[in-house]
């Protein structure tokens, strides 16, 4: 299964999750590759620190993203790709060769505006490949009882698309983890903070939808 973290707008957290996602399946002996489609090729850094022994490739050539996809998809379990926060060239070829798109949203109008037009967008493309690649909505850096997250849960509910049940809250631990190149579900481990062991539980639930769904 090839599994693509996208937005056409950056800063919504799809990196975070690409490579919590990446790792997360690693630990748990499963057979994982990550690729870095992201202009700016970050997350591969982080992935190299987190997990040596974890498969990552990086490019953002389509014609050597159509060309390596599908090999690394034949070889391993799982593909996760971290797209780039922009519809372009790239966005379009990662989509051609998902079987899963995980569209991270964040609350904010403008942030709501744009990824309903990218669905729309996505939309037109599935229904050229028969309703592929399947697409789940993600509320993301969610804030407990503000206007922002209720706006925008009801804004992924008129997008018209599978929304995850799981909701990640804005959190600290998402940013230090990265910082500290490592991941949520293993910092947990070694933290006692209850936000942190929150955090992990959001993330394994959000997995959980993304893989099985």
């Amino acid at each position: 299964m090839v599994i693509v973290f996208v937005n056409t707008k950056g800063g919504v957290g799809k990196s975070t999750l690409a490579g919590n996602l990446a790792v997360y399946l690693h630990d748990q002996g499963k057979s994982v590759a990550f690729v870095d489609a992201d202009h700016h090729v970050s997350s591969s850094v982080w992935m190299g620190e987190v997990e040596p022994q974890l498969p990552i490739w990086a490019s953002t050539d389509p014609n050597a993203i159509l060309d390596k996809v599908p090999t690394l998809a034949s070889e391993f379990g799982t593909v996760v790709i971290d797209g780039p926060g922009s519809l372009d060239e790239v966005t379009r070829t990662i989509a051609l060769v998902a079987d899963r798109l995980v569209i991270p949203c964040v609350p904010g109008m403008f942030d709501a505006r744009a990824t309903q037009t990218f669905v729309t967008v996505l939309n037109r493309l599935r229904d050229i490949r028969g309703g592929r690649p399947s697409i789940i909505l993600v509320k993301n850096k969610v804030q407990t009882n503000t206007h922002l997250t209720n706006d925008l849960r009801e804004a992924a509910t008129m997008m018209g698309v599978p929304i995850a049940n799981a909701e990640i809250h804005l959190r600290q631990v998402h940013s230090d983890v990265v910082t500290q190149g490592t991941v949520t579900s293993r910092f947990v481990k070694v933290s006692k903070a209850p936000a942190a062991r929150a955090a992990a539980e959001e993330l394994s639930q959000l997995f959980g939808e993304v893989c099985d769904g």
